[in-house]
């Protein structure tokens, strides 16, 4: 638009700022486990130093308003401090998991309210499990960052504080790719027409009246709080994932797709719930695809489903494939940011609290059956010029790092199970976040343990096994 700000925040960082609403927190957190001897200061320092690469990081929102309209624009304030605190975890159960510690340690963090106009949109705490081993943990609010940009900053930490510590460069420091598919090719966004544009904005609101299919569980409907289950496949098992994808001409997005709607259906049979409509969706990086940078680069393709469309798994799975090749061919994950910005567009001449109040109703209605996102793998070793499953920064400093986990915490949609997915040195990761109205811990876990067996161990036996 010709009125709008050069420095408008991107569609999906302003919708992620309306939908701020409630329960609705919209937190992305990366823990580092890190094992050796940690300088506290050295990690002040680093944090430091690694937010001066991302202008949003010493940032606040504005809202400046032009022609009678409302803009959020990213407001440079670098006197504002990062928070950045240091304590340990204390009197743990043994019997839960370290994740679950961390977790209900952070908790008031975690459940704040994020005030964007007069905070930075990130915070960094430095954990101790017990001498010799630390969580070093990054929250970023999700109008400030997606996953890439998380990850790439906690390389950069990383970094700094190898250089801090060590006086040098680190091996591994001209590794530029955080994430495997954190670069894309870029391409020609096509121009719609209004006939297109009316046809889209029509299947909008039709998906908005759907009603998937969900998993059932026992979850307390009162219940706001989410379960986040994660499981680790062994080096061996990641590589037969992607054996398997490949043989059957299909990609690990894919598989993961197939994979986690055919758990649902069998989650829902053994509690006589009929099969009918799915709806998935499943994350898309768009960094560097249609060319310009923001600290929101994700976007999202939709892939639906009956129940007729799943009864033979192998034919489920090209057909996943097919589907796939052609949202991007149709550059739907381009459309989808158009109808955010369209969403948006519509309500800027309201006041900041009534367009929020908007954005979430908006975003609430939109129920999926699962959600999955695929991150690829974090700060991968490049082999032969290309990104491959090793990591490059498995140590810094003086400590080696164990495991990272990312997830992310009361995020924007109204979606009761989200996957998420990424490769850390080799090994897949998968963390379950689900909704506590929807399953109880023990469900969660359940749950989990039934989309790796699909996964896995193939229990239809109709998918072809390498």
């Amino acid at each position: 638009m010709l009125d709008a700000p050069a420095n408008k925040i991107d569609p999906l960082s302003e919708i992620l700022a309306l939908s701020t609403y409630g329960a609705t927190k919209n937190i992305v957190m990366t823990a580092i486990e890190a094992k050796g001897p940690l300088d506290v200061e050295a990690f002040a320092q680093a944090v430091l130093r690694a937010s001066f690469c991302f202008p949003q990081f010493t940032s606040c929102l504005k809202e400046i308003k032009l022609s009678g309209k409302h803009y959020l624009v990213w407001e440079p304030r670098p006197g504002l401090p990062l928070t950045l605190t240091e304590s340990s975890l204390n009197a743990m159960d043994p019997s839960k998991p370290l994740l679950d510690h961390l977790l209900q340690h952070l908790e008031p963090r975690l459940e704040r309210e994020w005030n964007l106009f007069e905070e930075i949109p990130i915070e960094c705490h430095s954990v101790q499990v017990s001498p010799g081993k630390h969580f070093l943990v990054s929250m970023f609010h999700h109008t400030g960052s997606d996953a890439a940009t998380a990850s790439e900053f906690g390389r950069r930490m990383l970094l700094r504080y190898h250089e801090i510590v060590k006086g040098e460069r680190p091996d591994w420091a001209d590794q530029s790719a955080a994430i495997s598919s954190s670069g894309k090719r870029k391409v020609k966004i096509r121009q719609t027409d209004w006939k297109e544009y009316i046809s889209d904005v029509g299947q909008n609101l039709a998906n908005m009246m759907e009603k998937p299919v969900l998993p059932v569980g026992s979850g307390n409907c009162k219940d706001p709080g989410q379960h986040h289950v994660k499981r680790v496949l062994t080096t061996e098992e990641t590589e037969w994932v992607g054996k398997l994808a490949a043989r059957n001409s299909a990609s690990p997005v894919d598989l993961l797709a197939a994979c986690a709607q055919m758990a649902v259906d069998q989650w829902n049979a053994t509690r006589n719930i009929p099969p009918g409509l799915l709806t998935l969706p499943m994350t898309v990086n768009t960094r560097g695809r249609y060319g310009g940078g923001a600290p929101n680069n994700s976007s999202l393709i939709v892939f639906k489903s009956r129940s007729k469309d799943r009864t033979d798994p192998a034919a489920f799975l090209r057909s996943l494939a097919l589907t796939r090749i052609k949202h991007f061919r149709h550059q739907e994950d381009v459309k989808y940011v158009r109808n955010l910005e369209t969403i948006v567009e519509y309500f800027r001449i309201l006041p900041f609290r009534v367009r929020r109040r908007i954005a979430h109703s908006i975003a609430a209605r939109q129920k999926f059956s699962i959600a999955v996102t695929l991150l690829g793998a974090l700060w991968p070793m490049i082999k032969n010029g290309k990104p491959s499953a090793n990591s490059s920064v498995t140590r810094s400093g003086d400590f080696s790092i164990t495991e990272v986990h990312g997830l992310g915490y009361k995020l924007l949609s109204s979606t009761h199970v989200l996957l998420m997915v990424y490769i850390f040195d080799g090994r897949l990761n998968l963390i379950l976040t689900s909704s506590a109205s929807l399953f109880n811990r023990q469900e969660a876990e359940a749950f989990l343990d039934l989309f790796v067996h699909n996964l896995l161990k193939n229990p239809t036996k109709v998918l072809k096994e390498p």
